[in-house]
């Protein structure tokens, strides 16, 4: 099972426990490139916080960390699935999308709720 993430978000991505020698460096890849190269805690676990850029591909894609473990070298690649959001300005994410409706103005006097809905109607 793989989370969800949308472009423009901020998320936090852990190795697992016991994966790597406490204290080594962990090299994390995402889309292709490093990203960052966290160092693993006491238990062997390396964790990353990294925002997704607005022009990452929608669609299956994986963190993947890299480092030694006893002697040898260990790699764990954990699964995210982009989807569209509207944390870039709009639909996000390489394949486009919709862009979201703009905000109700703010009533005399009061402060606008933020839209929250669609106007897509399903037939």
């Amino acid at each position: 099972m793989s989370a969800c993430a949308a472009p423009g978000q901020t998320v936090t991505v852990f190795s697992g426990d016991c994966q790597f020698d406490s204290g080594s460096n962990v090299p994390v890849t995402f889309g292709g490139g490093t990203i960052g190269t966290p160092v693993a805690s006491g238990q062997g676990g390396a964790t990353i916080t990294y925002t997704l850029p607005c022009d990452t591909p929608l669609g299956p894609a994986s963190f993947d960390f890299t480092g030694p473990l006893e002697g040898a070298t260990n790699g764990v690649s954990v699964p995210v699935t982009v989807v569209d959001g509207i944390l870039c300005g709009g639909g996000g994410g390489a394949a486009g999308g919709p862009s979201p409706a703009p905000s109700p103005a703010a009533p005399s006097g009061g402060v606008a709720l933020p839209f929250t809905g669609s106007d897509v109607l399903i037939p």
